[in-house]
């Protein structure tokens, strides 16, 4: 009996250890329980906050304080987007705005080429006009020889004949002087025109000249204003192009603290998990689908990142296509304004060529009609 009661005492403190080890574990296994839904708790705060985080991304909330979130960056790259198509209708509306600045400097070339050429006419016009006033001046000198011939010739037969010759002599060379004075008279007159014919060209010359030059000048300022207003462009674009990487940089160095985080956040869980029951084995298979709906998550983080450096790259290439676009329009408008220069060479030549050879006839027209001693 009393062997059974010490059996039975024993039993019982070995019931009543077993007892309260079984509290004990109870005890462990409860704080455990509580820990792990603190964790829990606190995992699915961070994956709604994540998911906050990813829909302010989707929904491009510019209201939002992280600048380098990867949808601002979204909305940057899209306005970009709509500033270089802005961009590229005001460089097309420039291009051809300076194509129709150089249609009319090129009409007013011509209509000062047409000028050039009535001012011409009207030059040979003036020495067409000025033979016949030599014709009828050189029948006025043959006469007037012939005249003073006769009169020379009468004068000594007169002067042989009677006395009174004298007397008539006086006469005839009032009408010889008379005679000579008319001639000097015409000859004055051709000078003056010719002379006049002279001026008019050479006045015409230098305005035409002057006006090629200011249009000229004109048309090389605008073209230096439209190149510096694309320089200044292209410095705005390269200095957002540059804001954009920085931001992209910043959002791939926080992308990758939030991937550490939670590789480190599914490590700790499954270390717990692996120590924990099988009663909390359902919580973290739980705790292990989230992750992998976090991890989903930041998959398509990636994605969408990988696609924004794509359109970025491509914004690149169209830069450098309108780099190369605005480099051929500025080739093509250096060789017009060369063709332009050349041009007005040509034509100052051929002016020079005209003066120096109306000033040779002027010259060779002043000795013919000069009277031989």
């Amino acid at each position: 009996m009393a062997m059974a009661q010490a059996l039975s005492e024993e039993e019982f403190h070995r019931m009543q250890a077993q007892l309260l080890e079984l509290r004990t574990q109870n005890y462990q296994l409860s704080d455990d329980l509580r820990k792990n839904s603190a964790e829990l708790t606190g995992l699915r705060q961070k994956t709604q906050v994540l998911e906050r985080d990813f829909g302010k991304v989707q929904k491009a909330l510019s209201k939002s304080k992280k600048a380098q979130e990867v949808e601002a960056l979204l909305g940057e790259t899209s306005m970009l987007q709509g500033k270089l198509h802005s961009q590229e209708e005001d460089f097309r509306l420039q291009n051809s705005t300076l194509m129709t600045e150089l249609s009319k400097l090129c009409t007013q070339i011509e209509q000062l080429e047409q000028d050039n050429q009535r001012l011409k006419e009207s030059s040979s016009a003036c020495r067409q006009k000025t033979p016949p006033c030599r014709r009828k001046w050189l029948p006025c000198r043959s006469r007037s020889e012939k005249s003073v011939e006769k009169v020379v010739g009468m004068q000594a037969g007169w002067s042989a004949l009677c006395p009174l010759t004298p007397c008539f002599g006086a006469e005839l060379e009032v009408a010889l002087n008379t005679e000579q004075e008319e001639k000097r008279l015409l000859r004055q007159h051709i000078h003056t025109l010719e002379e006049d014919v002279y001026k008019k060209k050479q006045e015409s010359f230098q305005h035409l000249q002057g006006e090629k030059e200011v249009l000229y000048n004109d048309s090389r300022t605008k073209i230096d204003e439209i190149n510096q207003k694309k320089e200044e462009e292209l410095n705005s674009m390269n200095l957002r192009i540059h804001k954009l990487q920085t931001d992209l940089m910043t959002a791939n160095l926080t992308l990758q603290s939030k991937e550490k985080e939670h590789e480190l956040s599914l490590h700790t869980l499954r270390d717990q998990a692996a120590s924990q029951s099988a009663v909390s084995q359902e919580q973290v298979e739980i705790i292990l689908q989230e992750s992998d709906a976090l991890r989903t998550n930041l998959a398509a983080l990636e994605q969408q990142q990988a696609a924004l450096s794509v359109e970025l790259q491509q914004r690149r290439e169209e830069q450098e296509a309108l780099l190369a676009q605005r480099d051929d329009l500025t080739s093509q408008i250096q060789v017009m304004l060369d063709d332009v220069a050349t041009q007005l060479n040509q034509e100052k030549c051929g002016h020079k060529e005209a003066l120096s050879d109306l000033k040779l006839q002027h010259e060779k027209e002043v000795n013919t009609a000069r009277p031989h001693p």
